[in-house]
């Protein structure tokens, strides 16, 4: 008799991935909850919104494990929808793309509702589904198709949820044009789910606007410390670990920024490269802290993200004349982008945060904090040129948008200048939210936290 193989550490924790085995039911969570009741609701367009690695995908896909998923990534044109779409119900589509195969005979689709009915053609009522039973005889266009099936499945009152996540990964244009396909599946009685950064709620919500009584907006909150520390407790046992206390788990949530991805890599380096534990332990063991937290938490900041947070706090290349510097109490000499960030360091970091709760922190680190040493930081500005370099990736960062110290410089468009609109900002000053700052980015608040010193001095 074999025995069973000892399981890996890095199979219990697992950054990015759904986790078998130290998944964590969000239930007490109240706005799970209204996530829950709004994707089984016919006809309505949900937005779901949140910061990024919190978990939204996996909690949508496992609330509705059966709906039709399409990653916003993938769609540049609205062809691009309704093929992926078409796919999703086993539909086949010509190779340009354009047509389906009219013979619903040889429908994935058909083939599921025939099973669910014993007899598709028999017991779906009304004109549009005895053409989904007879099939077309020539191709039909791709979005008739799905329509089609859609209408077919609302007659026997299954439920079609169709999920876009990264909804703003796609250009403004096509965003526009997969809502408005959208509305009209919803009113054919699918549920349209719009997974989204908290940055791009008000467009979300703005398109959607005129489905007044079918949409609502879901907004998924950062994990609480005791969800994230949940996360430690089942790992730790699955791997007969011991935590007596807790201490351990507490520390890791305490550092995690409600982010279960940022957790999940805590506990692994935890249990792999601090106490030197590669798979589940045969006797119950006691962990051990390591020689000192600070240095553990330094060396966990991520590579990319520290790239990122020294690019932010350089700013955007400068013109002319150089920067001007601050003088702080503590001693040190700042430039704006400089202050601005150890501004938001000494706020927490935290996630988010508004343009008045962050003038007095300013203030209070200025050597002379008064309304005019306040006001020559031009903040605004400043924010504005962060967001600006924010919405293109790493490669693209150029010296042609250049900053002079008075001109106020609109933020640009978060996706128009990425190429294949593939990347995902980190940071964005938001005027129109009552000048919220938001830092994007889990990993990047923990770099900011942890790794900004020689950034800051």
């Amino acid at each position: 008799m074999t025995s069973k193989p000892l399981l890996a550490v890095d199979k219990v924790f697992v950054p990015g991935l759904d986790s078998e085995y130290t998944h964590v039911e969000r239930e007490n969570a109240p706005q799970v909850a209204r996530i829950r009741q709004y994707v089984h609701q016919k006809g309505y367009l949900i937005p779901v919104v949140g910061p990024t690695k919190m978990g939204k995908t996996v909690l949508v896909r496992r609330t509705v494990p059966d709906a039709f998923y399409i990653d916003g990534s993938w769609i540049t044109d609205a062809k691009d929808f309704w093929v992926r779409l078409a796919a999703q119900l086993d539909i086949p589509t010509s190779q340009n793309g354009n047509k389906t195969n009219g013979d619903t005979s040889k429908w994935g689709f058909k083939a599921k509702l025939d099973l669910l009915l014993g007899s598709a053609e028999s017991q779906i009522g009304g004109e549009h589904s005895r053409i989904i039973a007879k099939g077309w005889s020539a191709e039909i266009p791709a979005d008739q198709a799905v329509t089609a099936a859609i209408r077919a499945l609302n007659e026997v009152d299954q439920s079609a949820v169709i999920i876009i996540d990264d909804f703003h990964y796609m250009p403004p244009s096509v965003r526009a044009q997969v809502v408005a396909s959208l509305k009209g599946l919803c009113a054919n009685g699918a549920t349209g789910v719009l997974i989204t950064l908290p940055h791009h709620r008000n467009e979300a919500v703005t398109q959607i606007q005129d489905m007044i009584g079918r949409n609502k907006v879901a907004t998924l909150e950062g994990w609480t410390l005791s969800e994230l520390e949940e996360i430690a407790k089942l790992g730790f046992h699955k791997l007969n670990l011991l935590d007596p206390s807790g201490a351990y788990g507490q520390m890791l949530a305490r550092e995690s920024y409600g982010s279960p991805q940022l957790m999940q890599a805590l506990c692994l380096s935890f249990v792999r490269d601090v106490n030197g534990i590669k798979v589940e332990q045969q006797q119950p063991t006691p962990l051990q802290a390591p020689a000192t937290w600070s240095d553990f938490f330094e060396e966990q900041v991520d590579e990319r993200a520290y790239e990122w947070l020294e690019t932010l706090v350089f700013g955007p290349p400068v013109r002319g004349q150089d920067r001007r510097v601050f003088d702080l109490q503590d001693g040190r000499k700042l430039d704006g982008y400089q202050l601005i960030f150890a501004a938001l360091k000494a706020g927490g970091p935290v996630l988010s945060t508004k343009v008045r709760d962050l003038k007095p922190i300013v203030t209070q680190l200025l050597t002379n904090g008064s309304n005019d040493e306040y006001a020559r930081l031009n903040l605004v500005t400043k924010l504005n040129q962060l967001t600006k370099i924010s919405s293109r990736t790493l490669s693209a960062q150029h010296a042609d948008d250049l900053e002079t110290e008075d001109d106020e410089l609109p933020a640009a468009a978060p996706d128009e200048s990425l190429p294949n609109n593939k990347h995902q900002p980190l940071f964005e000053y938001n005027s129109r939210r009552h000048g919220e700052i938001d830092i994007l980015e889990p990993y990047l608040a923990y770099a900011l936290k942890w790794k900004s010193d020689g950034l800051l001095a």
